[in-house]
C-alpha cells in the first residue's frame, strides 16, 4: 500500500464518487480542479491502482469572536472492493500529519458515515435542520409588506450582486468559512439555479421545479442557501419564498437549528423539520486553535486526551488572557472530540456532561467551562462541501 498526493481532481475524487453513486459532469471535474491544492488530494495505490483518496481545502473559517486557517476536507473514500483493509486509516494519518505540518490548528467535514470519524477525533461540532415547508397556513406573525427592493437577479451578474453581502456576513457565524471567486463562481454553477436580491443586503439562491402532469402546475422551491444582514432582510426573503405562485413547498438545507424562521412562523409545525449533524471538527493543534477564539468569564483548567495527535494532550489552562499547558488539577477531563464539539458554540460541556461524555473532576467545573467556551452565534455553514 502506498499513500502519496495527486494533482489530478478526478483521480483522487474517484473511489468517493464511486462509493457515492456520483457522476460527475466534466464542467464540475473542472470547476473543483481549481479550487484544489495538488498537494492535498492524497491517494491510496494497491499494485499501481488508486483505490482510496481524501482531499481538502486551504479555508479560513469562522470562530467565535475570530477566524482561523482551516481544513476544509472532502473527497474521502475508498473502493467497494477494498474496504475493511485499513486504507481509510492509513488516510486519515497521512492527512492529519499533512494538515499539522500546514500550521492549520483545525479541520472540518461533512460526513457521509458520521459513525467513522469520531475513530479519528473529530466531533459533532454543529447540528443542522431541514426543512420542507407547506406553502398553505404557513404565516408571519409579522408579515413583511411586498417592497419594490426585491428582485430578481441574472446569474451572470448575481456574483457581484450576492458576494459582497456574504463577504459582509460570514464572521459573524462560526462554521462559515471566506469565499474566493472560484468557489463562487462553482456555487453559482448549479443548473437552473435562481437568484434573489433584497436591498443589496439579502439574497437567497434557489431551485423551483414545477410539475403539469396531473393538467395543473405545481411547483416545489429547494433553497440552496439564503442570507441577510439583518431580521427585515430574512422576513422579507423567506416571504418571497413562500408566496410564490402555484408552490406548495420550500424546501432547505443546513439551516441552524436556531435559524430565525422558527420563531417567525406562527405554526413552527409548518417546517416539517428534520435535525441532524451537520459539521464535524477535529482539532489539530490545541494551543493554536484555542488562541483563535475568543473566551467569556472566568478560567478552566482542561485536562484532554487525543489518541491520534500526541502534542494535544496534556491539562490546558484556558481564559479570556489566552491558552497555556499548566502542571494543575482539572477542572474536568475530556476527548479532543468531545472539546470539538464544544469549539464552535454548538453543544456545551453541560450538554456532555449530561450524555456521559465527559468527567467532572472538580463539583462546578462544567459550570466554569460553559461560561468561559460561551459563544453567542450557534454554528452555520450554507453549504456541504
Amino acid at each position: 500500500m502506498e499513500i502519496c498526493t495527486t494533482s489530478e481532481a478526478e483521480l483522487f475524487l474517484r473511489p468517493c464518487w464511486i462509493a457515492l453513486g456520483i457522476k460527475p459532469l466534466p464542467s464540475d471535474i473542472e470547476l473543483t480542479s481549481k479550487l484544489l491544492d495538488a498537494d492535498r488530494a492524497h491517494i491510496a495505490r494497491c499494485d499501481g491502482k488508486v483505490v482510496g483518496g481524501a482531499g481538502a481545502y486551504s479555508h479560513t473559517l469562522a470562530v467565535p469572536g475570530g477566524t482561523v486557517s482551516a481544513a476544509g476536507v472532502f473527497g474521502v473514500g475508498v473502493l467497494p472492493s477494498h474496504r475493511r483493509r485499513g486504507i481509510l486509516t492509513q488516510l486519515q494519518r497521512a492527512q492529519l500529519a499533512d494538515i499539522h505540518s500546514r500550521g492549520e490548528p483545525l479541520a472540518y467535514l461533512w460526513a457521509s458515515e458520521p459513525a467513522i470519524y469520531g475513530r479519528f477525533g473529530y466531533g459533532v461540532g454543529s447540528q443542522v435542520m431541514r426543512v420542507a415547508i407547506t406553502t398553505d397556513g404557513a404565516r408571519f406573525r409579522h408579515t413583511p409588506a411586498r417592497p419594490d427592493s426585491i428582485f430578481l437577479v441574472d446569474r451572470a451578474d448575481a456574483y457581484d450582486k450576492i458576494a459582497p453581502i456574504y463577504a459582509r456576513c460570514w464572521q459573524d457565524h462560526p462554521g462559515m468559512f471566506r469565499r474566493s471567486e472560484a468557489w463562487w463562481r462553482k456555487r453559482l454553477s448549479i443548473p437552473d439555479l435562481l437568484c434573489v436580491v433584497w436591498n443589496d443586503s439579502a439574497y437567497a439562491l434557489y431551485l423551483l421545479k414545477m410539475d403539469s402532469s396531473t393538467g395543473s402546475f405545481f411547483g416545489e422551491v429547494e433553497v440552496i442557501e439564503a442570507l441577510s444582514e439583518s431580521v427585515e432582510g430574512h422576513q422579507h426573503l423567506w416571504n418571497y419564498l413562500l408566496s410564490l405562485d402555484l408552490v406548495r413547498t420550500v424546501s432547505a438545507s443546513w439551516l441552524p437549528v436556531n435559524h430565525p424562521l422558527v420563531l417567525m412562523l406562527e405554526d413552527v409545525r409548518k417546517l416539517n423539520a428534520r435535525i441532524r449533524d451537520g459539521l464535524w471538527l477535529r482539532i489539530i493543534d490545541m494551543q493554536g486553535a484555542m488562541s483563535s477564539r475568543t473566551f467569556g468569564e472566568g478560567s478552566v483548567v482542561i485536562q484532554v486526551f487525543d489518541n491520534h495527535l500526541s502534542h494535544n494532550e496534556g491539562t490546558w489552562k484556558i481564559d479570556a488572557a489566552g491558552v497555556c499547558q499548566v502542571q494543575k488539577s482539572p477542572d474536568l477531563v475530556v476527548d479532543i472530540a468531545d472539546l470539538a464539539s464544544v469549539y464552535l458554540g454548538g453543544f456545551t460541556f453541560s450538554d456532555l456532561l449530561r450524555s456521559g461524555r465527559i468527567q467532572e473532576a472538580v463539583p462546578g467545573g462544567v459550570r466554569k467551562a460553559d461560561r468561559v467556551f460561551s459563544a453567542e452565534h450557534k454554528p452555520w455553514c450554507l453549504e456541504a462541501f
